[in-house]
């Protein structure tokens, strides 16, 4: 059977061998930044039959849920865990995302330019593991933040 996409971010196989009633095959998609809709067409038998059948797949930007910080204050110079969560798990290829410390970050944050955190292959949440911050002479706050395809999370740090 021969098989098509209207799309460039949905591949599909140019032919797939039947071996019985329920053929499988796979759509391979690519990391887009807004909505794609791929028409997927499959026909059986010579170019022009008209045995055919087909449904769309629509394919949806990465995006982010959430940024969480464990534990979200501290005292002294400590370190603290930072998690991003995706809203679906990657395929194959690793994604590092860039956080941003907000205005006091360079204040609390004891190596401010250690501000990226990577999401591996085939999972759906990253976790930056100890984080080292400053001793400081009074109380502060930040904002501890990451964006992905125009969206933004943010979570906020008490230190002092």
């Amino acid at each position: 059977m021969n098989v098509s996409s209207t799309d460039a971010s949905a591949t599909v196989p140019a032919t797939v061998n039947v071996t019985g009633q329920n053929t499988n095959f796979t759509i391979t998609t690519t990391n887009v930044t807004s909505t794609h809709t791929a028409t997927i067409k499959v026909r059986i038998g010579p170019v022009g039959s008209t045995n055919t059948a087909q449904d769309v797949l629509t394919i949806k930007p990465l995006g982010l849920v959430s940024i969480f910080l464990t534990p979200n204050s501290l005292r002294g110079s400590n370190t603290f865990n930072i998690q991003v969560t995706l809203d679906s798990t990657l395929g194959n290829t690793p994604r590092t995302l860039t956080l941003n410390y907000g205005s006091n970050g360079s204040t609390v944050i004891a190596n401010p330019g250690d501000n990226q955190i990577t999401i591996p292959a085939h999972q759906s949440t990253g976790t930056k593991i100890g984080v080292l911050t400053k001793k400081v002479s009074r109380i502060l706050s930040t904002s501890i933040s990451v964006t992905l395809n125009g969206k933004t999370v943010s979570a906020f740090f008490v230190y002092g």
